[in-house]
């Protein structure tokens, strides 16, 4: 890979202040969503149990190879059990994303715009995955390792993407697969040589073959499943839908690739394909090697999530979204020839990502809370909630929720001994309710019921909202 100029190194160290100072300002946010489960619980059971231990109990384990979870407990064996070196453990995958980023549009223009760089970098779901101690930016991180070291056929860095992406999860899988898929189609004239192409490349995925092979072996001699079993926690997301679920799933997985803004994004860039048409054999012929990977992961990851049942999240379509970004990215570059203008450009779609941090959905619309930065005021708002039951001396044992407010007190901060803050809804015995827009667990039934209930406190800030019901 070629050293970045001296301009493009400033750049980069721009890039790492921001993302330090970004981390320095998350750095007591407790562990969200999903970063509870595949982060907090895998870390603790690690460093309860011992780091040589690689198998998680049936509760906790979601089929991945729990990496992740593992990192995690290394971490604070070394630099103590905290949220600071739980999040400060993401700094060195955040700058790695930087350095990737701009490598990757450097391998196509000399001359890099910075603006280029953060139309990637802010998009809302990979900012907001960025403030979370959250094992999709590993995947990140080597998923655009791959696509660089392809590039620039570095065999030993494939081999190390390759293997990151198996150890990250499931889904790391299906992107290391389409990688694979894509290096072996770029390299080949012929389609009769597509299969050569694969086993020529054999020292390169043998390695993340090798170890999926062996941790599924070693889980499969243990537990006698593999991915999911019947009694899983999340048994029901495995659950194959039917023809109106699949065209449901695909409707989802579609709005999730447009939300947060991105909508206006692509129908801006297409806008300027239509406009400069006369260039379209030339953005093509740019775009080829990119539109190539985009269905390479379309065939790789998309059937498992319009097939299954709640497997639609935005950060699962990560990888396909940055891929249609660098998409617009050469469009722009091959359709605009004014700097001025093209810079422009780059502002104004900036500003259109950064605008989709602010969108909120009405109550009975499940959001993607993880992935935009419009989940921020949760971190404030959950602790004030906490600290009027205990100054009302409202026993949290009496309060139910839901995801993501019911798990043990030290899976959200690891220095926090307490027992579970809340009991799971619905709960008999429970005198009160807690419900928040953050919340997409309750039916529209409920909601409605929870109207006829008296409010005891309402807690709100920038659109984020909990409220405290009595429950009869």
């Amino acid at each position: 890979m070629k050293f970045l100029s001296p301009k493009e190194t400033f750049y980069f160290i721009l890039l790492s202040i921001g993302y330090a100072l970004l981390t320095y300002a998350v750095s007591d946010h407790i562990f969200f969503w999903d970063t509870v489960q595949l982060g907090s619980k895998q870390a603790h059971h690690f460093y309860e149990n011992g780091l040589s231990t690689w198998l998680l109990p049936d509760k906790i384990d979601s089929g991945h190879i729990p990496f992740f979870g593992w990192l995690l407990a290394l971490t604070w064996k070394g630099l103590g059990k905290s949220l600071l070196s739980s999040h400060w453990m993401m700094f060195p995958f955040l700058i790695g994303i930087a350095f990737q980023v701009t490598i990757l549009l450097k391998k196509h223009y000399l001359k890099i715009s910075f603006l280029a760089v953060l139309v990637l970098l802010l998009d809302p779901t990979l900012l907001a995955q960025s403030t979370l101690v959250s094992p999709d930016i590993l995947l990140i991180f080597f998923f655009l390792l791959g696509i660089n070291s392809i590039k620039a056929e570095r065999h030993y860095l494939i081999a190390l993407s390759y293997s990151g992406l198996v150890c990250t999860s499931m889904r790391g899988m299906m992107v290391c697969a389409a990688l694979l898929l894509w290096q072996s189609l770029i390299r080949v004239k012929k389609p009769t040589l597509f299969i050569n192409s694969i086993f020529s490349n054999w020292a390169q995925w043998l390695p993340a073959l090798g170890i999926f092979i062996i941790f599924n072996t070693y889980h499969w001699q243990n537990k006698g499943w593999i991915a999911f079993h019947g009694n899983s926690p999340w048994s029901d997301s495995f659950q194959s839908v039917g023809i109106n679920g699949f065209m449901y799933n695909l409707g989802l997985v579609i709005w999730r690739i447009l939300d947060f803004s991105r909508i206006f994004v692509f129908v801006l860039v297409f806008t300027l394909v239509v406009w400069r048409r006369n260039s379209l054999t030339e953005v093509v012929k740019k775009t080829k090697p990119w539109l190539i990977l985009l269905a390479c992961l379309t065939i790789c990851i998309i059937p498992n999530l319009v097939l299954f049942q709640q497997l639609t999240a935005h950060r699962y379509l990560l990888p396909i979204i940055l891929v249609l970004l660098v998409i617009c990215i050469l469009i722009i570059e091959e359709c605009i020839d004014g700097i001025k203008l093209k810079h422009g450009f780059y502002v104004c779609i900036i500003c259109l990502m950064l605008s989709g941090n602010f969108w909120i959905y009405p109550d009975k619309i499940a959001q993607g809370w993880d992935s935009s930065l419009a989940h921020l005021p949760y971190y404030n708002l959950r602790s004030q909630v906490i600290h009027y039951l205990e100054k009302e001396n409202i026993a949290l044992s009496s309060v139910s929720s839901v995801f993501p407010d019911v798990s043990e007190s030290k899976f959200y901060n690891p220095k926090d001994n307490k027992t579970n803050p809340f009991k799971s809804f619905p709960c008999k015995d429970c005198q009160f309710i807690l419900w928040s827009n953050i919340h997409n667990d309750y039916s529209d039934k409920q909601l409605d019921h929870f109207n006829s209930l008296e409010v005891l406190k309402r807690f709100e800030s920038y659109g984020v909202q909990y409220i405290l019901y009595k429950a009869r």
